[in-house]
């Protein structure tokens, strides 16, 4: 980001309990920048948000900018106390002196990843049909999201859940939609944040092919990394190569691109030299898949939800 003569970019920006992580680089053209001060959503300015960072050697950003930002990189913890979550979704700023300041960048934002990319393509593919019956697997409006409106003009949307609720057209548990939906009828399917709450996604998978018309496209976004949520209706998590044990010639589909996104660092409560996983990125916070229906399949899982989990799923 540029501000005037500022120019500035937030690598990384972590919360670890009462601490903020901080990755980045900024320099100031004309001037020198004297401080960082992190700004909560609102600009309420605290004393113990603003910090000097100790400059790092930054021949990458050197290279582009000139000789101004030959120490600009900083990479640091700052203890907030009990304010740290309140940071979340606010700014970093450069104090210059004379106590100017200018922004350097947002602070929990989202970024774009493989993951989220492949997500449009398969909206972008939607699009692509003319006049699609679409079926979204876990469409209600749990959290307020809904994503009946990224459907194409005219299509033929059906939102299924486990619970009724806004969003929701059929009532349906996924591991027996061929029991609630028409055979063959749908030309693209999507589910978002269930696979994980799905204890038996094989047999999904396998009724998600008798519902699906040849031909038809699929995306699952779901997590690599994330933790425990909705419990004890939390089971799985998925690399991108887990997929190729759910989508292959056994289950009718075929695998067009998967993958991750979101690099999140993992820390132990109690570390010790096996779980020391140091700073670098060691798992993702999701995991997506496109795929497309090739075959049917003649296979079949003939246990039922209920002999497994003697509660229904809480909604």
């Amino acid at each position: 980001m540029t501000a005037g003569s500022v120019k500035g970019f937030v690598d990384r920006f972590s919360i670890l309990r009462d601490s903020v992580l901080l990755t980045g680089w900024c320099f100031a053209e004309a001037t020198t920048v004297e401080w960082l001060e992190i700004r909560p959503p609102g600009g309420q300015v605290s004393a113990s948000y603003r910090f000097r960072p100790e400059w790092i050697a930054s021949p990458d950003v050197e290279a582009v900018h000139g000789p101004a930002a030959r120490r600009c990189r900083f990479d640091g913890m700052i203890g907030l106390g009990a304010g740290a979550a309140a940071v979340c979704g606010g700014t970093l700023a450069a104090v210059l002196t004379g106590g100017a300041v200018a922004p350097v960048g947002p602070l929990g934002s989202f970024k774009t990843s493989a993951a989220s990319d492949l997500s449009e393509r398969f909206f972008h593919m939607l699009a692509d049909l003319r006049t699609p019956r679409v079926l979204e697997v876990g469409s209600r409006a749990r959290s307020g999201i809904t994503r009946r409106d990224r459907m194409p003009a005219g299509a033929d949307y059906t939102g299924c859940d486990i619970v009724d609720g806004e969003n929701v057209d059929v009532v349906c548990d996924a591991h027996a939609l061929s029991a609630r939906l028409p055979h063959g009828r749908y030309d693209a399917v999507l589910a978002i944040s269930v696979l994980e709450h799905l204890l038996m996604p094989w047999k999904f998978v396998i009724e998600l092919n008798k519902v699906l018309a040849p031909g038809a496209i699929g995306m699952f976004a779901t997590h690599q990394c994330w933790p425990i949520h909705d419990a004890p209706w939390d089971y799985w998590r998925f690399s991108d190569r887990a997929w190729q044990g759910l989508l292959n010639s056994a289950t009718g589909f075929e695998i067009i691109d998967a993958a991750m996104g979101e690099p999140a660092y993992i820390s132990a409560e109690h570390c010790h030299p096996a779980t020391n996983f140091g700073r670098e990125p060691q798992g993702f916070l999701a995991s997506n898949v496109l795929f497309r229906k090739k075959a049917e399949t003649s296979l079949t899982w003939n246990v039922e939800l209920s002999e497994l989990v003697g509660k229904a799923y809480p909604g």
